[in-house]
């Protein structure tokens, strides 16, 4: 499998909401190692200082379910709380800044034969509206 560009929402996300992305399927290669790259624009109005965006991954089964107790599902779509049983693997921690491009990395072992991303917005503020420079890409390790 090569390495993916993630389909997530990023962009005019508000504080205390996030998104998650569609589903990945690594059946094929099950692919065990992967770094996740991700950036994240703020918005017009600046984050609280020392706040963060914070990464997660669902695990999810052959069944196209995922392993968590609120059953998020295959699709990419806003989320307005941490879904259950969600593996914390990364953050990016904030400074004040406006319109700042704040980037992250967090390496996976045991990705998953399918899996999603996640992340959530700690930060204060929404996110930018355009998000020019938004990206999460996962490059696999292994």
């Amino acid at each position: 499998m090569a390495d993916v560009n993630v389909d997530i929402i990023i962009v005019s996300v508000a504080t205390a909401n996030g998104g998650m992305s569609a589903q990945i399927d690594n059946s094929d290669d099950n692919r065990r190692v992967g770094e996740v790259l991700w950036s994240i624009q703020s918005g017009a109005v600046a984050p609280t200082v020392d706040t963060l965006y914070k990464l997660y991954l669902i695990r999810q089964d052959g069944e196209a379910i995922a392993h968590s107790d609120n059953n998020e599902g295959t699709v990419k779509k806003a989320i307005t709380a941490i879904p259950a049983n969600a593996h914390y693997v990364g953050r990016i921690i904030l400074t004040a800044d406006a319109n700042t491009d704040f980037q992250g990395s967090a390496i996976i072992r045991n990705m998953g034969k399918r899996y999603a991303l996640a992340w959530f917005n700690e930060g204060g503020q929404t996110t930018h509206a355009t998000g020019t420079n938004n990206h999460m890409r996962v490059n696999y390790l292994d």
